[in-house]
C-alpha cells in the first residue's frame, strides 16, 4: 500500500460533465479503447467506444450505494457551504458538487456495468479489471452524512483495499473467470458491482477485456471513479437535515 501512495490534492479534481441516467439518478461513464492517462481520470470522460463492444457505468450516488461523502478540505463557508445548507436537488448533482469540492462518496459505491455488442460475430467479453490511478490517505477536511439507509446488496464486489483489486463473486472468485459472456449486435448484459474503500482514497479506471468475432484481444477503458475511506475525524461534519432539505454543520475544530 505504502509504495502505492501518491499525493492527492484538491486542484486534482477537474470538473466534468456528468451524464443523469433515468431512475438511477446517477452518473454515466462510457468506456472507450482510448490510450492510457496520465492525468487523473475526469468522471463522465467519453471517447469513441471499440468496434466490437460498448461499455458504460452507471454511478449510483444515492445513500443506498455510499456511506455519505468526505472532502478534502474543511468546509465552513463559501459557495459550497451554500448548497449544502439548501440542500442538492437530486443524487445526480453530487458528481459535480463533489468535482468542484474536491471530494469523493465514502467508504462503499455501487456500479453498474453496461455492455453492448457493436459487431457480428459476438464478441466475448474475457474480464474486467481495475486499474488504480490514484491512491493516497483518506479524506479527511469534511464529512457529509446523509440520512441512513440500509446498503444495497449486490453480488459482484471489488475490495480496493486489496493488493490486487478484483471483480469477485459471492465465493471470492473472479467474476468473470468461470462465466461466458458473449453478445451480438444489440445484445446488452449488465453486472452490478459494489465497491469498498477502507484504507485509502482511490480513483480508478476499469479495463473491460474483449475478444472480436475476428478473434482480436482489445480492451475497453472506463475512467473516472474516485472512493474513499472514512478517516477517524473530520475538521467538519455536516449532518442530513430530513425530513427537511439540506445539511447543518454539526461539528468544527
Amino acid at each position: 500500500m505504502t509504495a502505492r501512495r501518491r499525493a492527492w490534492t484538491a486542484a486534482a479534481v477537474t470538473a466534468a460533465a456528468i451524464a443523469v441516467v433515468a431512475g438511477l439518478l446517477a452518473a454515466g461513464h462510457r468506456g472507450t479503447a482510448g490510450t492510457r492517462r496520465s492525468a487523473p481520470p475526469r468522471p463522465g470522460a467519453t471517447a469513441t467506444a471499440g468496434p466490437a463492444l460498448t461499455a458504460e457505468a452507471v454511478v449510483d450516488y444515492s445513500t443506498e450505494s455510499v456511506n455519505g461523502f468526505a472532502l478534502h478540505d474543511p468546509l465552513t463557508g463559501g459557495p459550497d457551504a451554500s448548497v449544502l445548507r439548501t440542500g442538492l436537488r437530486t443524487t445526480a448533482d453530487w458528481p459535480a458538487f463533489l468535482d468542484r469540492a474536491g471530494g469523493a462518496a465514502r467508504d462503499r459505491l455501487t456500479v453498474t456495468l453496461v455492455f453492448t455488442g457493436d459487431a457480428e460475430p459476438a464478441v466475448r467479453i474475457t474480464g474486467v479489471r481495475v486499474r488504480l490511478e490514484r491512491t493516497a490517505e483518506v479524506l479527511a477536511g469534511t464529512a457529509i452524512v446523509p440520512a441512513a439507509a440500509a446498503p444495497a446488496t449486490v453480488r459482484v464486489t471489488c475490495d480496493l483495499d486489496d493488493e490486487a483489486p478484483a471483480l469477485t463473486d459471492g465465493t471470492g472468485a473472479d467474476y468473470f473467470a468461470t462465466r461466458r459472456l458473449e453478445l451480438r449486435r444489440g445484445e446488452r448484459s449488465t453486472v452490478t458491482v459494489g465497491f469498498t474503500a477502507r484504507g485509502a482514497t482511490y480513483a480508478w479506471t476499469l479495463l473491460v477485456d474483449h475478444v472480436d468475432g475476428a478473434g482480436t484481444a482489445r480492451t475497453a477503458e472506463i475512467p473516472g471513479f474516485r472512493l474513499t475511506g472514512s478517516a477517524p475525524k473530520y475538521a467538519a461534519t455536516y449532518v442530513d437535515n430530513a425530513p427537511a432539505r439540506g445539511f447543518s454543520l454539526a461539528r468544527r475544530r
